[in-house]
């Protein structure tokens, strides 16, 4: 009886510390998209487009949050908190002028953690997508796991889109965005991102 009742225990304290786990990066990882934005933004005010910005320009100008950039000279691989890869570039966006938005990119994302992640991150950007690897139909919402009014995240889709396995999950913004034009969401994708070397 002791030993069914401390497995138990065990089991619980276990599924406890995954779900908190989970629950703590996806803050974390949040935390870190939010602050990414703000900073592009903020270092690209006043310009007309982020058509300039490349991984290495963000590392450069010091878009990512310092717990992100590791403790080394020159450019190191920009990771997030599932071993991926975080990347930031400029795009265009629903046939907009050139450069007119941005993409933050992560890589990796567990599946268990992954529709909660697009769905805490997502809000504020124009399109939110969760891509497999280098899969892509080539339209220009592909992954998109926006509803129908391309302002929030439909956890439905998102939870569809994110079963299997790890993830590449992407939030666009666009400073002057067009109509979109006849699917859900608001943006197009961001390119998907292989992972960066130093």
């Amino acid at each position: 009886l002791v030993a069914a009742a401390g497995a138990v225990l065990a089991t619980s304290v276990v599924a406890f510390y995954h779900r908190t786990g989970g629950a703590l990066q996806i803050a974390q990882e949040q935390a870190n998209v939010s602050a990414i934005a703000q900073n592009v933004k903020r270092i690209y005010a006043g310009r007309n487009a982020y058509g300039a910005l490349t991984p290495d320009s963000a590392q450069q100008q010091g878009v990512f949050p310092s717990g992100m950039v590791p403790p080394q000279d020159g450019f190191a691989r920009i990771a997030n908190v599932w071993g991926g890869t975080v990347s930031v570039a400029g795009t265009t966006i629903d046939g907009g002028i050139p450069g007119n938005g941005f993409t933050i990119a992560y890589s990796n994302v567990p599946s268990s953690v992954c529709a909660a992640f697009a769905a805490a991150a997502g809000n504020g950007f124009d399109e939110v997508t969760v891509r497999h690897g280098l899969l892509s139909t080539g339209g220009p919402h592909d992954g998109s796991v926006l509803d129908a009014d391309g302002r929030h995240v439909d956890p439905v889709l998102a939870s569809r889109r994110c079963v299997s396995g790890p993830s590449t999950v992407a939030f666009a913004y666009a400073e002057f965005p067009l109509a979109r034009e006849t699917c859900a969401g608001s943006g197009p994708i961001p390119p998907n991102t292989q992972a960066q070397t130093a």
